[in-house]
């Protein structure tokens, strides 16, 4: 799907506020990703970027596509300092930036575990998240 391809398919959604982009890596495909989020930011959607770069890593067109945004999250997942309390992020070494008055990190409330559960016409219970070995037993049935 091109860009123009994408921003006319979100243009077409109703009751949506915003677009979170994620891995792989975006910040890999910087030209792309800038006319994404310039073309969201022009229907005035929310802009939410994942990025495993930390900020002194990034060259300027990726610096574009972080000023830009609403939200980021900088910085690459690291298992020896997962933290699954931690909002939006795995590991306590990646860092959230608001970078627009769009959302304010006083309403943001750290230490809080979101869990989505999906059950599916079939039955199928799916959670998104990060579920504790508790809940995924309990709840879900599984380890």
């Amino acid at each position: 799907m091109q860009v123009e391809e994408l921003i006319t398919w979100l243009k077409s959604i109703d009751d949506i506020e915003g677009i979170t982009l994620l891995g792989g890596e975006p910040l890999q495909q910087p030209e792309a990703v800038l006319g994404v989020i310039e073309g969201a930011r022009n229907l005035g959607l929310s802009i939410f970027l994942y990025s495993g770069f930390e900020e002194c890593e990034l060259d300027d067109l990726q610096m574009q596509c972080l000023k830009l945004a609403d939200i980021a999250v900088l910085g690459r997942y690291d298992e020896e300092k997962r933290n699954l309390a931690l909002r939006w992020r795995g590991s306590e070494n990646q860092k959230v930036q608001f970078l627009s008055s769009r959302y304010s990190p006083e309403e943001w409330v750290e230490e809080i575990q979101e869990i989505e559960i999906s059950i599916g016409e079939d039955g199928s219970i799916s959670a998104y998240g990060y579920p504790d070995e508790e809940f995924r037993r309990d709840i879900l049935g599984i380890l």
